[in-house]
């Protein structure tokens, strides 16, 4: 069981606070909104799904993260410059699996980056 707590920056006062405690049990998860939240009746991220209350939350979804904090984690990129600077990496220094998956995208599937494409649209407005 792993359990971590949830910090947010509070909108009202800017202050950081403990937004409450997720409970992970293989793929199901529980959430609970810190006691210090619900006695002041503090804003929370999701009142609809995840309505103010000192009762835990179950969540089946997301391998048993609730939707604001899924949302508020890394998404793949994020993910891999972490790995990378976990590794010692910069963003300019990627790894050799990246490039090459790169290479194969544009080599067999055509791919281009948005500014290769948009410095081909220019160069073809100045050929016309």
């Amino acid at each position: 069981m792993s359990r971590a707590y949830i910090y947010m920056e509070c909108p009202e006062t800017g202050e950081t606070v403990t937004l409450g405690r997720l409970t992970l049990a293989g793929r199901t998860g529980t959430f609970v909104y810190a006691p210090e939240i619900v006695d002041a009746k503090r804003w929370v991220p999701d009142p609809i799904r995840y309505p103010l209350s000192a009762r835990p939350f179950p969540v089946h979804k997301n391998g048993g993260v609730p939707g604001f904090i899924d949302d508020a984690m890394p998404d793949g990129w994020g993910e891999r410059l972490l790995r990378r600077t976990l590794k010692g990496r910069t963003h300019s220094d990627p790894a050799p699996a990246a490039v090459s998956q790169r290479r194969s995208r544009r080599k067999y599937h055509g791919w281009r980056s948005s500014h290769t494409a948009a410095r081909h649209r220019r160069k073809a407005g100045e050929n016309a």
